[in-house]
Order: C-alpha cells, then sequence, then structure tokens
C-alpha cells in the first residue's frame, strides 16, 4: 500500500464512525415493521429532500458521467447526472404525493393501490424486487469495490465483501431510518467534495493551459438535434423518464410525513441534482486538458486527480466523502428491495400473516440475503454500468407510464396496465435478444444506427434513439397504455381510487392517522367497510366522497381549516 492509500483508508475508518453512531440511534426508532421499512410515515422535510437527493446522487453515476464528457464533450457529460435532476422532479410532479396519500409501503404499491388491483401490485413488485435486489445492488457494489480498492489498495474481491457489510450492516440496524439519516450526512460531505475538486480541477486546467476551458468543441450544442444527439438523449430520456418509477425512490415517498412534504422534497432534490449534475461537463473538460495522453479507464481520472494534486490528508478526506455519495445509493436499494419481497409478495401475494417479532427477524434476514447477492453479483461481473442500466431499462419499457399517466387520466385501469407493462417487456426482451449487436442489455441495432446517419437534422437523431431497443419497447408499452386505456373501463373500485390518490384534502397530516386499522390490511379502498358502502349507492360522487369522509373522524382536519 502507498502511503496516500494507507491515509486513505485510516480517514475511512474514523468516517465510519458517526456513520454507525447514526445506525445505532436509528436502531431505537426501527422495532417494527412500519419503522423499519417506512420509517412510520414521519421522516421530516430536511432528511427527506437529503436522502433523496442522496438515492440518485451516486458516485457511479457520476464517474460515468465524468468519462462521457471525456469522450463526448459537455453535453454527453451532464446527460446522466442532469437527467437525475429531472427525473426527481418528474416524480415530484406526478406519483410522489399520490402515492402519500394512498399509504403505500413500497413503490410498487402505486400501482396495486392506484388500480385497486392486488394483483397488479404484487405483478409489479415482482419485476421490481427482481431488478433491484439482483441487477441494482449488483452495480452498485461493484461501483463502490472499485472506488474502495482504488481507495485502500486492497484487491477489488475483498473490497466488495467489506463494502456490502459495511453498507449491509447499518440497514440491518435500522432500515429505512438508517438510510436516511446517514443519508443526510453523506450527501452533504459528498457534495462539498465534488465543489472542492471541480474548482481544484479547473484551477489546474487553466494554469496548465491558460485560455482552453469553456473551448466551443468541448460545449458545442449544435449536434443534439442530428443523428449525433442520439447518444445524449438515449442517456438523459432513459434516466429522466426510464427511472421515474424507481424503487428507491418510492420507499422514500412512502416514509415522507405528508403528501405536501413528500412533494416538496422531491421537487427540492432534483434541483439540488440539476446544480450538481453539470459538474461532469465541467470536470471532463479539466481533465482532458491535464491528462491530454490518458490511455485506460477514464472513470478513474476523478481519483487520479486527487491522488495526483491535492496533499495526501486532504486527498484521503476528498477520497472518503466520494465513496460515502456510493453508500447512500445503495443502502436505499437494500431496503427498498426487501420491502418489496416483505410486502407486495409476502403480505399480499402469499398473504402471509406474522407477529411483530417474526415480521422484523425476516425482514432483517432478507436485508441479509440481498447484500449477500448484491456481493456475489458484483464478483461475477465486475461491471457496474451494464447492471444498473439494465434496471433503467427494464423500468422505462414496463412500468414508467402508470406512474406518469395514472395521477392524472381517471380513464385509465389494472386492465390496460397488465397489457401495456406486459407488451413493453416483451417486446424489449426480443428486440435486445435478437435485434442487437451484443444481445444482451446495452446492446445497439448496427442498422438502424448507421441507416440514422443519413437523414439530416430531427430525422436523424429520432430514427438513432430506435437503434436501442429500450425505445421500442417504451413506445408499444405507450401506445398500449394508450389504446387499452380507452378500451377497458376502470372499475368503481378504481374510479373511487383514482381521487383518493388525487384529493389534497388530508396533505398536511402528519402521519397517517387515517388508516389506523390495527392490523396489516389492504389500504385504499378496502380499508374502511364504510368507505364501500359509501361507492356502491347510486351516483355517489366519489371526489365529494374521498374529500369529506375522514372530515368527522379527524381533529387533525379542522385544525387546518
Amino acid at each position: 500500500m502507498t502511503t496516500q492509500q494507507i491515509i486513505s483508508t485510516i480517514l475511512y475508518a474514523v468516517y465510519l464512525i458517526p456513520v454507525y453512531f447514526l445506525a445505532r440511534r436509528a436502531l431505537r426508532k426501527a422495532n417494527t415493521a412500519e419503522e423499519f421499512l417506512v420509517s412510520n410515515w414521519s421522516i421530516p422535510l430536511p432528511f427527506l429532500i437529503a436522502t433523496l437527493a442522496a438515492s440518485l446522487g451516486t458516485a457511479a453515476y457520476f464517474l460515468s458521467a465524468v468519462s462521457m464528457g471525456i469522450g463526448n464533450g459537455a453535453w454527453e457529460g451532464m446527460s446522466t447526472t442532469l437527467g437525475l435532476g429531472v427525473c426527481l422532479v418528474l416524480a415530484g410532479v406526478t406519483w410522489a404525493a399520490p402515492i402519500r396519500r394512498l399509504h403505500g409501503w413500497t413503490m410498487a404499491d402505486y400501482y396495486g393501490l392506484r388500480f385497486a388491483s392486488k394483483g397488479l401490485g404484487t405483478y409489479c413488485g415482482i419485476v421490481m424486487a427482481i431488478g433491484t435486489s439482483v441487477f441494482m445492488v449488483g452495480g452498485m457494489a461493484v461501483a463502490g469495490a472499485y472506488l474502495v480498492s482504488a481507495i485502500t489498495g486492497i484487491k477489488f474481491a475483498w473490497a466488495v465483501i467489506i463494502y456490502a457489510l459495511i453498507v449491509g450492516t447499518y440497514c440491518i440496524m435500522g432500515g429505512l431510518w438508517a438510510v436516511a439519516y446517514t443519508d443526510t450526512m453523506q450527501i452533504i460531505l459528498a457534495i462539498i467534495g465534488i465543489f472542492i475538486v471541480v474548482i481544484l480541477i479547473l484551477f489546474k486546467a487553466n494554469g496548465a493551459a491558460p485560455g482552453a476551458l469553456f473551448s466551443t468543441g468541448h460545449w458545442n450544442a449544435s449536434h443534439l438535434f442530428t443523428w449525433r444527439g442520439s447518444l445524449f438523449w438515449f442517456l438523459f430520456l432513459s434516466i429522466a423518464i426510464g427511472d421515474i418509477p424507481a424503487n428507491d425512490m418510492g420507499q422514500r415517498a412512502c416514509g415522507g410525513r405528508s403528501p405536501r412534504e413528500t412533494k416538496k422534497a422531491f421537487i427540492w432534490a432534483g434541483i439540488i441534482l440539476c446544480v450538481v449534475g453539470i459538474i461532469p461537463a465541467f470536470a471532463s473538460e479539466g481533465l482532458k486538458i491535464l491528462y491530454p495522453a490518458f490511455e485506460g479507464n477514464s472513470e478513474l481520472l476523478w481519483i487520479n486527480f486527487i491522488v495526483d494534486y491535492i496533499p495526501p490528508v486532504a486527498a484521503g478526506i476528498l477520497l472518503t466523502l466520494f465513496i460515502a455519495a456510493g453508500m447512500s445509493t445503495i443502502d436505499s436499494s437494500y431496503v427498498a428491495a426487501t420491502a418489496q419481497w416483505i410486502k407486495n409478495i409476502g403480505m399480499d401475494a402469499f398473504k402471509s400473516k406474522l407477529d411483530e417479532k417474526r415480521m422484523m427477524r425476516i425482514t432483517r434476514i432478507i436485508v441479509g440475503i440481498i447484500v449477500v447477492v448484491s456481493a456475489l453479483m458484483a464478483l461475477f461481473f465486475q461491471r457496474a454500468l451494464p447492471l444498473v442500466y439494465a434496471v433503467f431499462e427494464i423500468i422505462f419499457v414496463s412500468l414508467t407510464w402508470p406512474v406518469v399517466i395514472g395521477p392524472f387520466w381517471k380513464r385509465l385501469s389494472a386492465k390496460a396496465n397488465w397489457v401495456a407493462i406486459t407488451a413493453g417487456l416483451v417486446v424489449y426482451i426480443v428486440f435486445t435478444v435478437a435485434l442487437t449487436d451484443t444481445h444482451n442489455f446495452g446492446g445497439i441495432n448496427i442498422a438502424i444506427a448507421t441507416y440514422s446517419e443519413t437523414l439530416p437534422g430531427l430525422g436523424g437523431m429520432i430514427v438513432g434513439l430506435y437503434a436501442f431497443p429500450v425505445f421500442w419497447g417504451a413506445t408499444v408499452s405507450l401506445i398500449c397504455t394508450i389504446v387499452f386505456g380507452l378500451i377497458f373501463k376502470p372499475t368503481k373500485e378504481e374510479e373511487l381510487a383514482f381521487w383518493m390518490q388525487r384529493t389534497k384534502a388530508n396533505d398536511d397530516v402528519i402521519g397517517y392517522p387515517e388508516y389506523t386499522t390495527g392490523e396489516y390490511s389492504w389500504q385504499a379502498v378496502h380499508t374502511s367497510k364504510l368507505l364501500r358502502e359509501e361507492y356502491l349507492k347510486p351516483g355517489a360522487d366519489f371526489k365529494h366522497l374521498v374529500e369529506h369522509y375522514y372530515d368527522e373522524l379527524k381533529p387533525e382536519r379542522l385544525k387546518r381549516k
């Protein structure tokens, strides 16, 4: 080990002290399934903003964005990270408040509760749970392990095991509370570190080549609406739209104190990431100037700069802060995937009924299993982005449109979603396996890409997007959503659920006093016998019924008038 690696290892070990202090504090609050998985629906606004920003502001995306900027220019450099910020804002204006109004436990609950179909919620939960607990956490473990290996000097295999154990242990201790507490510290420190490093990169680059920064070649935007812009739009749209129903974001939304605070948190966290998201465009230009003849993995140039240009102790601190950015994404994926195995598959599909002690024991065991799976996936694949993008693409082609359109279109039904989700998945898999060069995730159709180069302007860009199978799947899914939404009429339960997720009447209520049923039950329209009786009456006004049903039940409503 070098002197720098020894210093960095010591500083990282010291950094873990406050992490586990916060995890221990969370342990005291995570005594029930509600507290462990959704923080008892009571995460305060500042913590919710921080943990949402941390959920997407991961080191893997950031390093990839810097590398993309080095190879392709400023716009491609910010395509992924800017897309993450836009994704949070879009989620905030679509499903963030509705899922909280419906008393969801997981992201998959929105599909089941909004469309009054436990089967649909389980179906989406299975897709999300498998994608997150296998591919997403595997990719995040790869990225984190490479950082730990580069910073400490240990072999990759050991770095995977250590990284998974460190993050997995505090998740097992405190669940979503541990995630919220540690993420808040980690994202604040990570953002400070990122801004310090990019300022130093620009300062050093300007000193090495005065006047070379902000060149028209690096910042040229004229290609974005030609066939050359297909890469930018593929990366940006795959994240900005494809990640809207992200599992880890949904878990945090379910834990917000109120629908109004949840929506605010998403929008503010998205704005924060949009600001941070432009940094790779600047950093990549500076690094190209400082390392003009670099050959190898350009994703590591950010780390190389810290080691090469910053004094050892300061470098160790900055490298530790960067590892923190990776920890704040994988931890939430561990908890979110666990919630879906417990809630959407265990409770909803298999009707599991456990006492609180057994429930908590099984919940922590499942977190541990997912931690082990993430380490095995990382050791087997040793590549982060293909695993992560596989999840984004699967979500984009199947689960996106119900949460984008569902909050606003009363006509959309569970039957339409069954068709649209399945059709998008099937088309995506067929195109990926049969019509791409790699026959795997991330492949493109060379013939379509080549043809797009012959087309002028916007036509070339649009055709170029369809060289990627994900856009075929997403397009088919959208068409099916609209067509079958018009064909299938929603049931009374679905119409009532629509108004339940639309009404703002209870948006300021802290916690969830409306649903104190005393047991785990299917939420939405099945929670209250009286509500079921009311909506069955001829000519029932569902909107009025939902808005005023709780007026005489909860004094919290009266305090706001």
